[in-house]
C-alpha cells in the first residue's frame, strides 16, 4: 500500500519508528496484535501546567448568569465543540454593547484538564495575534443527565478562520502580511518558553481589518516543565519530530505556521485533495520532509521563507524571531489591501450583523 502511494519500501524502512508511530496516531483500533514489538522511544511525559495552576484556573470559572448573553448565533463546530457569537448585556464600548465568540465544550472528567489549560495560558496572554481572553463560565444543567458545559468566552472576529481564506487566491504581499502576523504571535508566546502544538489553518482567526490571531490553546505547553514527547495536533501539521517522539519544543510551531503557507499557497495542505492525504502528509514530513510540496508559482522570498520553517531537523529550523527578520516579511506596504480583500472573502459573515 506504502509503495502505492509514492513512498519507497526502502524509505519508509529507514524511518520505521516514525511511521508505526502516525499508524498508531490515525489508526489505534487497527493495530496488529501485541506480538508486533519495536524499539519505543517514549519517555516519560512531563506534565504541561501545575496542578497548583490548574486549581487557581478552577477557582476563577463561574456559574453561569440567565440572559447574560444575548442574540447568540451559531457560527462554527469541531472537535471540541460549537462556537456561537453574542452581545453581552455587560459589555459595553462606545455605547454599543460588544459582540464576543462563545466556545461551547464538554467539561466532564475526561475535558477537564485539557479546558483548565486552554483558560490559564489564554489568560495569561496579552497581544495583538493571540485571540483576547474575556471570561469563562459553567452552565451545569443539575437536573438533567447531561454533562456540564465550559462556556470560553473571547473577541468575536467578523471574518473566518486561515482555511477559509486558503480557498482564495491571494497575493504574495498578502500571503507574506499573514505570515509575518502568525510569526508575531509565535514570537510572543515562545518568549514565554510556551510551545502551541496546534498552529494550523483553523486555529488562525482572520478579521476583515486585516486582523490575523491565533486561537486554541488546548494543547499548549510550557516547556520550563520539561520536555514534551507525545505526539499531539492533527495530522497534516504534525512535524516530524513528534512523529519520532523524540523530544519537542518552539521548533513544532515553526513547522505548523510553514506547513499553514504551503496551504495559503497551494489551497490545501500537502495531500490535502488526495485520498488519505493526512496519512501520506505525515508519511511525507517524516522521511523526506515537506519542501517539494513548495510550488512553482512561489516567489524566491516566500521560497526561501518555507524552507526555514520545514527544515526535517528541529535544530535547523528558523526560530520566529529570525524569520521576523527576512525580506520577504519587511516588504513595504505589505498588507495594504487586505481588509478589502478580507471583506470579500468573508462578507456572509459581515452582513450577519450589519
Amino acid at each position: 500500500m506504502i509503495d502505492q502511494m509514492g513512498f519507497k519500501p526502502s524509505e519508509c524502512q529507514r524511518h520505521i519508528n516514525a511511521v508505526w508511530n502516525i499508524i498508531n496516531f490515525l489508526l489505534p483500533d487497527h493495530l496488529p496484535s501485541k506480538d508486533f514489538q519495536i524499539k519505543e522511544r517514549i519517555g516519560p511525559v512531563s506534565p504541561t501546567v501545575s496542578q497548583e495552576d490548574l486549581d487557581k484556573t478552577q477557582k476563577t470559572i463561574q456559574p453561569l448568569p440567565q440572559k447574560l448573553f444575548l442574540k447568540t448565533k451559531f457560527v462554527d463546530k469541531g472537535g471540541f465543540g460549537q462556537v456561537y457569537s453574542a452581545s453581552v448585556k455587560s459589555y459595553v464600548k462606545d455605547g454599543q454593547k460588544i459582540r464576543v465568540a462563545i466556545k461551547k465544550i464538554d467539561h466532564s472528567e475526561k475535558n477537564v484538564r485539557y479546558n483548565l489549560m486552554e483558560i490559564f495560558f489564554l489568560s495569561l496572554c496579552d497581544h495583538p495575534n493571540l485571540v483576547y481572553y474575556v471570561s469563562s463560565y459553567i452552565h451545569d444543567p443539575k437536573k438533567s443527565k447531561v454533562e456540564p458545559e465550559l462556556w470560553v468566552v473571547m473577541e468575536y472576529l467578523e471574518g473566518g478562520t486561515l482555511t477559509t481564506a486558503s480557498k482564495a487566491t491571494l497575493s504574495d504581499n498578502h500571503i507574506a502580511f499573514i505570515a509575518r502576523e502568525i510569526l508575531r504571535g509565535l514570537e510572543y508566546i515562545h518568549s514565554k518558553n510556551w510551545v502551541h502544538r496546534d498552529i494550523k489553518s483553523a486555529n488562525v482567526m482572520m478579521g476583515i481589518k486585516g486582523q490575523v490571531k491565533l486561537i486554541d490553546f488546548g494543547l499548549c505547553a510550557d516547556l520550563s516543565t520539561g520536555p514534551q514527547m507525545c505526539m499531539v495536533g492533527s495530522s497534516y501539521w504534525i512535524p516530524p519530530e513528534m512523529m519520532a517522539h523524540d523530544p519537542h519544543g518552539l521548533p513544532a510551531d515553526i513547522w505548523s505556521a510553514g506547513v499553514c503557507l504551503l496551504e495559503l499557497l497551494n489551497h490545501s495542505p500537502p495531500f490535502g485533495s488526495e485520498p488519505h492525504g493526512g496519512f501520506k502528509c505525515m508519511l511525507a514530513a517524516a522521511t523526506r520532509g515537506l519542501v517539494d510540496q513548495i510550488p512553482d508559482t512561489a516567489t524566491p522570498g516566500a521560497r526561501d521563507f518555507i524552507k526555514r520553517c520545514l527544515a526535517r531537523d528541529q535544530y535547523e529550523r528558523a526560530t520566529a524571531t529570525n524569520l521576523l527578520k527576512l525580506p520577504w516579511v519587511n516588504q513595504p506596504d505589505l498588507g495594504k489591501g487586505i481588509d478589502v480583500v478580507l471583506v470579500q472573502m468573508f462578507l456572509g459573515n459581515v452582513l450577519v450583523y450589519v
